[in-house]
């Protein structure tokens, strides 16, 4: 019997995958380790890239200073006569040599602003389809399906009120309410903390990231108080050491990226996700996902 290393209490012993079960598994995992790292890694060699070239192409003499504008514009289409004619708005956007660093660092800014909506999504993927082959071989992969995935929500949420466990579906917390019931191991990695120094544990972390996930994805990044005392409550050192919250000229809070911290952040994903998939088979090493 396998033993883990929380009082010597027996780790969970999972039946054995068949060859479809395992492909599947590594599909999910592959979908979520290359969104991961071609996000990392296009963010670190066009910050580095950008900051560069941008350095060089600023020592050139007589450079101007405006190099590039833009309007915003739209066909103003008729109801009489189902024509169109374009419209401009009075006031153009400009990029100006000496502003290119800044204006580099808030593209490099913007872009991982929106892979957090992509990772998430990739994680959300990824651990409902080890859920679905653990628990719920019966039902098809929910994979690149809107259906099979109601379908295994549907299932985790009765078995959930099978066990008598009361769920909460906002920000996909049923699914960290049907893991602890399932399993004991990520019971204990949930309130394990995501580093020594910083006071979240896991599954706060996952309540962060679902907050965020939800600002981008269907509040334009803009941060309102109640989100914002929701954000400072559960996960106030990792967020304030990653994020700022910047005013814009309407008075707002915008969610924006620490650049250079990005892939610190991204690693605690990295942590949650394959952690969590690995106790759900039982393994109490990630050489299920061949890394060694």
């Amino acid at each position: 019997m396998l033993f883990n290393n929380r009082g010597g209490q027996p780790a969970s012993i999972n039946p054995p995958m068949n060859t479809t079960q395992t492909a599947d598994l590594r599909k999910a995992f592959l979908i979520y380790k290359n969104t991961v790292t071609s996000t990392l890694n296009n963010t670190t060699f066009y910050r580095s890239f950008l900051q560069l070239s941008v350095e060089r192409y600023q020592q050139q003499e007589y450079q101007p200073d405006q190099i590039f504008s833009s309007v915003f514009h739209a066909y103003n289409i008729s109801s009489n006569q189902g024509d169109g004619y374009s419209r401009m708005y009075i006031e153009s956007d400009h990029f100006y040599t000496h502003e290119l660093q800044e204006s580099s660092i808030a593209f490099i800014a913007s872009y991982q602003i929106l892979s957090l909506l992509k990772i998430y999504n990739a994680m959300e993927i990824f651990v409902f389809q080890a859920i679905q082959i653990r628990f719920f071989p019966e039902l098809k992969s929910p994979t690149g399906s809107r259906i099979n995935t109601y379908k295994l929500t549907r299932a985790i949420e009765k078995s959930l009120t099978n066990l008598g466990v009361e769920f909460d579906t906002k920000n996909n917390r049923y699914l960290l309410s049907f893991l602890k019931a399932m399993s004991p191991e990520i019971t204990w990695f949930l309130a394990e903390k995501v580093r020594i120094d910083l006071t979240p544990t896991y599954e706060t972390f996952f309540d962060l990231v679902s907050i965020l996930r939800n600002l981008v994805g269907h509040h334009g990044t803009i941060v309102s108080t109640d989100t914002k005392n929701e954000i400072l409550s559960k996960a106030k050192d990792v967020f304030q050491r990653h994020f700022s919250l910047i005013r814009d000229q309407d008075g707002y809070e915008n969610l924006q990226p620490k650049v250079d911290q990005f892939s610190n952040f991204i690693s605690f994903y990295n942590e949650l996700t394959v952690n969590i998939v690995k106790f759900i088979f039982g393994y109490e090493d990630l050489d299920l996902f061949d890394m060694y």
